[in-house]
């Protein structure tokens, strides 16, 4: 038998329960204030009480702040909190825009190369990608820490805020260029001593550590398919990038802490660490996706693809046992992803609840308006693919759905309710 864990809670007192959602830039939401207005009071009352919003340099570029002060401005009036979202990925909103970030912040950014030779995204590990990551929290912090709407959670008894240094973490197709891969010659002879060992380990022929090119993709394949299992080759350059997210994560962190000690840092993963979904898989091996290039995160946000297996809910402990809370995300629209049980959509809803309570610290969704095949509001007139319309009907009863699950997962801490949730199917 499994107790309830503590939950997360705001420093108000409310339960943690989020909601992934737009209010600038991606139709049908680049709407007036009244729209968003109407559409954070409805999550309040169904019982939302954190935003998860993308808040990345590029959008406080546009119009000068405005959309980011519009959804802080709004959500304050409204009772919502905010978690933001501030970069993405490893610098992959930075290397796209990087300019017009460049401008924004007075600081250079360092690009990298893929594996094909062609520009990516700019180098996690350089001292432009810090630099720039902490003057943007500098500036964010500044403008919103006091007057915005920027989420505080009680922990351990004081009210801390909260904020994410990206979503989706991960650094997409790493960087190719030749500084990275001689820092992975290195790193391959401390992992393995000689070359005669990886050869071993790989079916290769080298004749010294110098003769391999993670640019040669017959050797390291990233174009397979989905849930194909990694090549060796690729198992450890997925290993060494891991250690190059997480040593910068972890040094990003120091600085950042060293003019915000009080801050707590939030991680966001697109899916539970022991989850086997294909999509997941590849976006692990293309993300170098590994659970410690989290640890530098105070708080993980996982976005789940179902119920719970017993890999995911072992991973989940293991962060709780660490003190590191687990919020659970899901979507409403869709269901169960591949290879999970068939249930009702209540009991669907009522086990997403009972799991967070007793694996995890907090709740949420990734489709209030996140996406345009899985949100749950009602499209615009002419916007989006006709067979991913939301109808005024439909989203109706998908936020009804939402209301059943928040009163299921509250009533887990009633303690007139606790033994009969642990008691719950699981």
């Amino acid at each position: 038998m499994c107790a309830p864990r503590p939950p997360l809670r705001l420093a108000d007192g409310r339960l943690f329960v989020g909601a992934y959602a737009f209010t600038h830039w991606w139709e049908p939401w680049r709407s007036s204030d009244d729209a968003i207005r109407a559409d954070f009071k409805r999550m309040g009352e169904l019982g939302i009480t954190v935003l998860f919003l993308d808040s990345q340099p590029i959008q406080a570029i546009d119009r000068d702040w405005d959309w980011l002060d519009r959804g802080h401005r709004i959500a304050r009036e409204t009772g919502l909190q905010i978690l933001p979202w501030l970069e993405s990925k490893g610098g992959m909103s930075i290397g796209q825009h990087a300019k017009r970030v460049e401008e924004f912040v007075s600081l250079p950014v360092e690009m990298g190369r893929r594996q094909d030779g062609e520009p990516a995204n700019c180098i996690i590990y350089h001292e432009g990608f810090r630099r720039v990551m902490v003057s943007y929290v500098r500036k964010y912090m500044h403008r919103y820490a006091k007057k915005g709407a920027l989420l505080q959670v009680l922990w351990d008894g004081e009210a801390r805020p909260v904020l994410s240094l990206n979503v989706e973490v991960g650094w997409e197709g790493v960087s190719f260029d030749d500084e990275t891969n001689e820092m992975f010659r290195r790193w391959l002879r401390g992992e393995y001593g000689r070359i005669g060992r990886v050869n071993e380990a790989w079916g290769t022929s080298y004749a010294s550590f110098a003769d391999v090119d993670p640019r040669d993709a017959a050797v390291f394949d990233y174009g397979l398919e989905r849930g194909t299992p990694d090549p060796p080759p690729v198992a450890d350059h997925m290993r060494f990038r891991a250690k190059v997210i997480r040593d910068a994560m972890l040094r990003l962190r120091k600085d950042v802490l060293s003019n915000y000690p009080q801050l707590l840092l939030a991680a966001e993963v697109p899916y539970v660490f022991g989850d086997t979904h294909p999509h997941w898989m590849g976006y692990r091996r293309d993300n170098a996706v590994l659970p410690e290039i989290v640890d530098w995160a105070d708080i993980i946000v996982f976005r789940s693809s179902g119920t719970l297996s017993a890999a995911e809910r072992e991973w989940c402990a293991r962060f709780e046992e660490r003190g590191v809370p687990v919020i659970l995300t899901h979507r409403i629209r869709t269901g169960q992803g591949p290879g999970r049980p068939e249930v009702t959509p209540d009991e669907l809803r009522f086990r997403w609840a009972h799991e967070a309570a007793v694996f995890a610290s907090g709740f949420g969704y990734y489709s209030w308006n996140e996406m345009v095949d899985c949100h749950i509001v009602a499209n615009a007139p002419g916007v989006g693919a006709e067979h991913m319309f939301v109808l005024p009907e439909q989203s109706e009863e998908l936020q009804k759905r939402v209301a059943i699950a928040n009163s299921a997962y509250a009533a887990v801490y009633d303690r007139h309710q606790k033994e009969v949730w642990v008691q719950a199917p699981r």
